[in-house]
């Protein structure tokens, strides 16, 4: 009992798990019974959560605690927080239930109110528009356009992170993943300002239906894309590829770009979590939620990402998908005009630093 006491210093109040070294459930108190009934009934939840987040999964076999949100359909009740240390005095790891600290409705609540002024400051931009006088620099309001595109991408994705966190999921559409990621692709190569490294793609003669709503879909394909961008230098390439395996797809976005410095790949899904490749103390830019909300979804959709990266030379994000093989369902395809005619599609909304975006008049 003493030594139980002493391992569990560091952790914070709440029912206790005991992990083995295969992340598998060994023992758990009353209270964890009760809160996480589908945690202690002796399945591996916990492991293939862990599994599926890769970077997660590093940190805790380094030796750092981590913590991961679980949702309703895992706990039989709200959200709560697993948070996982490594055992000092035994193998294998403690785990901490606590609630969650946000409520759900709260962070919904506060992504609207958020959305709000900002469809409020476009909709005054044609107003400024017109009262420029002839021959006047419109440099100030193309400025203030592009910040507005820049808060409702980050709005956006926070909306879409805390969603996809609180269990507040639908995935009743098929996709086609290939047409998605084409149409994707096809829109922002012919949107990019000039100097923007080139972009190719390379896809299947067949169709990849997975199961997602076809918003979220492209989304995490633009967010990809974004994130390969704003670490690649000028002259480079950015080359998204897409496989069909047995049973699932995958598909890899390449960059020859600055790379992931070793010491913050482990952290690089970590929400709001940006580092500059080459400054230590220096954030990077963006908001620090694409890929926490590419994560997020993926393992929503029964996928796995995975990263390798050369610091100096470039990095390889991996997604594998679980392909929907159910017969007599429609796949929803997406060709590029689904993206440019709406001027706050995803393409606009992520890449938004990186393409020319429709005419604040």
């Amino acid at each position: 009992m003493k030594d139980q006491k002493e391992a569990r210093a560091g952790l914070p109040e709440g029912p206790f798990l005991f992990f083995t070294q295969d992340l598998l459930i060994a023992s758990a108190d009353a209270a964890c019974t009760q809160l996480a009934p589908c945690l202690t009934g002796g399945s591996d939840a916990v492991a293939q959560l862990l599994h599926a987040r890769p970077a997660l999964l590093q940190r805790l076999r380094l030796g750092e605690g981590v913590s991961l949100q679980l949702d309703a359909s895992c706990t039989g009740a709200g959200a709560l927080v697993l948070s996982l240390f490594p055992r000092q005095d035994a193998p294998g790891y403690w785990g901490a239930l606590a609630c969650s600290d946000t409520d759900p409705a709260l962070r919904g609540n506060l992504t609207s109110r958020l959305r709000e002024p900002i469809a409020e400051v476009f909709a005054l931009l044609p107003m400024l528009a017109n009262q420029l006088d002839a021959g006047q620099d419109p440099a100030v309001l193309l400025r203030l356009n592009e910040c507005c595109y820049q808060l409702l991408r980050d709005t956006n994705l926070l909306s879409l992170f805390y969603r996809l966190t609180a269990g507040a999921w639908h995935p009743s559409e098929t996709v086609d993943l290939r047409s998605a990621v084409s149409g994707v692709c096809t829109a922002a190569k012919g949107i990019f300002l000039p100097g923007q490294p080139d972009l190719r793609w390379e896809l299947p003669d067949r169709p990849a239906p997975v199961r997602c709503p076809p918003n979220l879909l492209s989304t995490m394909i633009c967010a990809l894309l974004a994130n390969a961008y704003r670490f690649t230098r000028d002259g480079n390439q950015v080359t998204v590829s897409l496989t069909l395996l047995e049973k699932r797809a995958l598909l890899r976005v390449r960059d020859a770009g600055t790379g992931i410095r070793p010491e913050i790949l482990p952290r690089i899904f970590d929400p709001f979590f940006s580092a500059d490749p080459y400054e230590d103390d220096a954030p990077a830019p963006g908001a620090g939620l694409g890929l926490s909300f590419v994560q997020a979804l993926i393992g929503r959709m029964g996928g796995t990402i995975s990263v390798e990266s050369v610091f100096g030379e470039g990095s390889v994000f991996a997604v594998s998908l679980p392909l929907d093989t159910e017969d007599g369902q429609a796949t929803l395809s997406s060709a590029p005009a689904d993206y440019l005619l709406n001027r706050y599609s995803p393409v606009y909304l992520q890449l938004s630093d990186f393409c020319r975006l429709p005419d604040p008049g």
